[in-house]
């Protein structure tokens, strides 16, 4: 059974609780817009500057309160084979770009695949990517909750503080050292 689990009728307003989430690290006092998105893949919230710019939500991007760094993140959600009703949150994916010239560089990752199975114990929680590093560390998972993984994926809410301190250790631990 797929963990991380929520009631189609509660991910209406889903995008509201990321919005929050997204608060320490987002250029707008009250947080990035957000956009509830459906496809054959599931549903996928999103969130943006404004006016999106594309219709890939992968694309989309919100301005942090660093000159030269901007964000993507998005969840998507997948309906359970259980219940249609219920969705279960496939991954949650934060991404920090550096901007180099104008040319957009992946910088940072806060990651969560809650219901992956190869390398689970590094990739089901919260856990960063350094994209800004050299080859092959770019593509190593360092998990931020190992220690308690069950804890913190016990819940949406649980995930959901997980994923702010994420948040928050990101703002005050490298943002805020290229923000001066």
């Amino acid at each position: 059974m797929a963990i991380i689990q929520m009631k189609v009728s509660e991910l209406i307003s889903r995008g509201e609780d990321v919005r929050t989430m997204l608060q320490p690290i987002s250029k707008i006092e009250y947080g990035p817009a957000w956009e509830r998105k459906s496809n054959p893949g599931g549903i996928i919230i999103a969130v943006h500057d404004g006016a999106n710019p594309t219709s890939d939500y992968r694309n989309f991007r919100f301005s942090t309160f660093v000159h030269d760094f901007q964000a993507m993140y998005f969840e998507l959600w997948r309906r359970t084979e259980e219940d249609e009703q219920y969705w279960y949150l496939d991954r949650a994916y934060l991404s920090i770009y550096q901007l180099i010239n104008r040319q957009e560089k992946e910088f940072l990752c806060l990651h969560c695949d809650p219901n992956i199975f190869d390398k689970g114990k590094y990739k089901k929680g919260p856990h960063l990517h350094i994209k800004a590093a050299d080859h092959p560390l770019p593509h190593a998972h360092f998990a931020l909750n190992l220690g308690h993984l069950d804890a913190v994926l016990a819940s949406v809410d649980s995930l959901s503080q997980a994923m702010r301190s994420g948040i928050l250790m990101l703002k005050e631990e490298v943002l805020d050292r290229y923000s001066s």
